[in-house]
């Protein structure tokens, strides 16, 4: 009986890292993307600018 326990703790435990990882990696996608976002759009306001500074 302990011994089905102990195993069935070492999965979860195993199951719980593989999602903090997939976690930590969908962060990391956000961010790099927020990153892409922030970086167009900065470029988007200096076209406009440079285009009503003629």
């Amino acid at each position: 009986m302990k011994n089905t326990h102990k195993k069935f703790l070492l999965r979860k435990r195993k199951e719980n890292e593989r999602n903090l990882r997939h976690y930590a990696n969908t962060n990391e996608n956000y961010y790099q993307f927020d990153v892409v976002l922030i970086l167009l759009c900065s470029e988007f306001v200096i076209c406009v600018l440079e285009i009503q500074s003629g």
